[in-house]
């Protein structure tokens, strides 16, 4: 797997999974993904209510649009 960076597009209202050379790869709801937390990847699924949010298990963690973060898809 390569990490990649999640990154928000404003154009197209919606989180692009991007990596070197190539063209972002389009989230959707409900797309499961790993994200880095501190040292390590933590399993999520983004999803979107009034804001885009990913859910960790139970816990919700509401996405900062100018913010990337690590991930890898599975």
């Amino acid at each position: 797997m390569e990490e990649m960076r999640l990154k928000y597009c404003m154009e197209q209202d919606r989180w692009e999974a991007h990596t070197d050379g190539f063209h972002p790869v389009p989230m959707h709801c409900g797309e499961q993904f790993h994200i880095k937390v501190g040292d390590e990847y933590l399993p999520c699924r983004l999803e979107l209510g009034k804001d885009w949010y990913i859910m960790f298990s139970d816990t919700r963690f509401f996405l900062d649009q100018k913010t990337s973060y690590p991930i890898y898809l599975f």
